[in-house]
């Protein structure tokens, strides 16, 4: 048993915790770090997408220390709410380490004229940040060096949609341009579908997965100190999402006795209400509660959608898009034809208790709109 002096577990949104548990299959990390690194490749632009807590930026963040490592890289962090160009610039300017990258600044581009603040020599400067910015790369690519930008939570903003069509035409510039992004599901879908930055569907997509139950299950028997039997009930309950994960292990590290009770359970509750699942159902339509809300009333594991429609008397083409844009959200999830389940843990539970807050029943159409 490893011994720790402070609860390791974290629910703090983008730290990464003490216990870091991979997804199952390809390591999300390495994987990308490797892709990133490969002298040639047709990849630049990697996407990690995932409803709230499905550890995102925990990977993103594993990701870029990773590649901060090699000295072929210059990697810098954009604020996805910021003016991505302005901020970009600026931070080159601030990276002392690369010498060359500040004599090109002093003697090739007036920053203050972009009124990023910083008054340098002397020559007419670029004629937009634009402009500049292809300058910088072509220092950066004479010096066989590659910039990485990291972003996360990048959504459809003016700023960001104005950045990424010059990314993407210094990329097919073939300049050595990296690109490192999260998002939901629903803003990366609102951001490929722009007109001009269709390029974005062709990035590589990475949808974060349930974690490895096998190490959840040997962690926690491992940092809790319990047997194997009360492991799999809290591996089960959490059903390999990262933040349940986190949650049950911090909520069970201040137990006096750590099994799964009642009291840890409510707590449990309330943890993935407050801090995951009201703003997810505030994001979804009238119709996908009314789905959602049938489905948690027939109570059971997993759902046949037969038997779903057939009370609902629905055609399975009404449900099919609906039934789509939850699975994509996080939401459900399908493994076998025709069949689907809630993809996260106890949402049916949390479902339920939405309909008693609006005093609904299952006579009427649950108080939303279709």
């Amino acid at each position: 048993m490893r011994r720790y002096e402070d609860n390791p577990f974290s629910t703090v949104f983008g730290s990464k915790p003490e216990l870091f548990v991979l997804s199952p299959g390809d390591n999300v990390v390495e994987n990308v770090t490797n892709r990133l690194k490969r002298d040639k490749t047709s990849e630049n632009v990697f996407m990690l997408y995932g409803t709230r807590g499905t550890g995102k930026t925990v990977t993103l963040s594993a990701i870029e220390e990773n590649i901060e490592k090699d000295d072929r890289f210059i990697v810098v962090d954009l604020n996805s709410k910021g003016l991505l160009m302005e901020e970009l610039v600026a931070k080159l300017y601030d990276l002392s380490q690369y010498d060359y990258l500040r004599k090109f600044f002093s003697t090739s581009i007036n920053l203050s004229a972009f009124g990023i603040g910083i008054n340098l020599a002397a020559i007419p400067p670029a004629a937009s940040l634009e402009a500049a910015f292809i300058k910088i790369l072509d220092i950066i690519k004479s010096k066989n060096h590659r910039l990485l930008i990291v972003i996360d939570e990048a959504s459809k903003t003016k700023e960001m949609m104005k950045f990424a069509a010059t990314f993407n035409l210094a990329s097919r510039k073939g300049y050595p341009v990296y690109m490192l992004m999260t998002g939901l599901p629903d803003n990366i879908s609102k951001l490929e579908d722009v007109e001009d930055l269709t390029f974005l569907r062709r990035a590589e997509h990475i949808n974060m997965q349930p974690l490895n139950r096998s190490i959840m299950l040997y962690e926690y028997m491992d940092v809790l100190d319990i047997r194997d039997t009360e492991a799999v009930k809290l591996v089960n309950l959490t059903k390999g999402y990262p933040y349940a994960y986190q949650v049950l292990g911090k909520l069970l590290w201040d137990e006096p006795v750590r099994e799964l009770s009642d009291k840890v359970i409510r707590d449990f509750d309330l943890y993935m209400a407050c801090n995951v699942y009201d703003k997810l159902w505030e994001s979804l339509s009238g119709k996908e509660r009314w789905y959602l809300c049938h489905m948690a009333n027939i109570e059971k594991d997993i759902i046949d959608v037969k038997e779903l429609l057939g009370l609902l008397l629905e055609q399975h083409s009404n449900f099919s898009r609906y039934r789509e844009s939850l699975i994509k959200a996080g939401i459900l999830r399908s493994e076998d034809r025709g069949k689907i389940e809630f993809a996260l843990p106890r949402f049916g539970n949390f479902v339920k208790r939405q309909m008693l807050l609006f005093s609904l029943n299952a006579g009427n159409n649950y108080g939303l709109n279709g």
